[in-house]
């Protein structure tokens, strides 16, 4: 059987980004929105965004969705750039184009973009993964793994762009707070194929595990308005993701985990699937503290960060990062959606 595997992945949050760094600048920031206190309890330190809050919270629809049009795919396209230096190939090399987003839209769009700016060859086949919230990163794998395995020859690049910050709003509502206090801005890439590429590979993608949650539809939504998406999310989650991660995925699973939240990482360590103290829980809650939630690539930042310990600590089959392992994340429905991954061959 084939081996559809991740060869390298690379993640960027842009230099030349407007960051908000350390809980100081976080206060100056929300004190917009009046929302300090939530913001100190969020066990974030610092975000990326393409542009100041106070310039985005008037925004209509409209124009959030071209400034999606401008920023997304210089961000896009370093993330690229990186992960295809470190395969060992070029953008000439790639087959398939997947972009994950859910924080902007329009067509032609980000993929046609960086296929142009990159240089791919015009037969290169392209795929979008829209509106699937968080878990669009595992979705966006899971696809890959299924392109690579229809086509032996394939060398899949996916992309995971998302530019949360257009979306906040002046609301009031709590859950609309809540939704500040934890998403930012960034871009992850991994390229994946069966063939024998010249960079490292970091993991082998088995089967893929989806569970929709009964009775959650409501605890968490992502929505269209004339002034941007909003984003609801109802206190419920933590708890539900606990249950469901109970059952997901066992008390003896190990776990490559979405870092949604400080909640959602907690929920997790009751349901015995991740453990405080240990990088299956401490990885997430550093790329939370250090980038907060950007959404479907968080998973990859996580994914990534363990991959490059594993290299640190002499190996590149990933069997210090505990594999096998599930690979998982959350979003609307509630939906758990998971992949296998095992130690490569190589």
């Amino acid at each position: 059987a084939n081996t559809r595997r991740i060869t390298e992945l690379r993640n960027q949050v842009g230099n030349r980004y407007q960051i908000f760094t350390g809980v100081d600048d976080l206060f100056l920031e929300s004190a917009i929105l009046g929302i300090d206190g939530w913001v100190a309890g969020s066990g974030i330190e610092q975000r990326a965004a393409v542009l100041p809050l106070a310039d985005v919270l008037h925004m209509s629809t409209a124009e959030r969705m071209h400034a999606f049009h401008v920023y997304a795919p210089p961000l896009a396209e370093r993330a690229a750039r990186q992960a295809l230096v470190n395969a060992g190939i070029g953008a000439q090399d790639i087959t398939d184009l997947i972009i994950v987003t859910c924080t902007g839209f329009r067509s032609p769009g980000v993929g046609l973009a960086i296929a142009q700016s990159m240089g791919m060859r015009d037969s290169v086949r392209h795929m979008q993964v829209g509106f699937m919230g968080c878990f669009g990163g595992v979705t966006g794998l899971r696809a890959a793994a299924g392109l690579a395995c229809a086509d032996p020859e394939a060398r899949v690049l996916l992309v995971c762009v998302e530019l949360c910050s257009l979306h906040f709003r002046p609301d009031a509502d709590p859950q609309n707070l809540v939704a500040i206090t934890l998403f930012a801005d960034g871009a992850a890439a991994a390229v994946i194929s069966c063939a024998q590429l010249p960079g490292a590979a970091m993991a082998a993608i088995g089967a893929g595990r989806s569970r929709v949650i009964p009775g959650t539809e409501d605890h968490m939504t992502w929505t269209v308005t004339d002034n941007g998406f909003a984003m609801t999310l109802a206190r419920e989650v933590p708890d539900a993701v606990e249950q469901a991660m109970r059952e997901f995925a066992g008390p003896d699973a190990a776990v490559i985990l979405h870092p949604g939240g400080a909640g959602i990482i907690d929920a997790c360590v009751r349901a015995g699937v991740v453990r405080a103290g240990e990088p299956s829980a401490e990885v997430p809650r550093a790329v939370l503290r250090e980038h907060g939630n950007m959404s479907s690539g968080t998973v990859l930042f996580v994914l990534e960060r363990m991959c490059r310990n594993t290299h640190r600590a002499g190996t590149t089959n990933g069997s210090s990062i505990g594999l096998p392992a599930l690979v998982a994340a959350f979003g609307p429905g509630l939906t758990v959606d998971a992949l296998e991954l095992a130690p490569t061959t190589r």
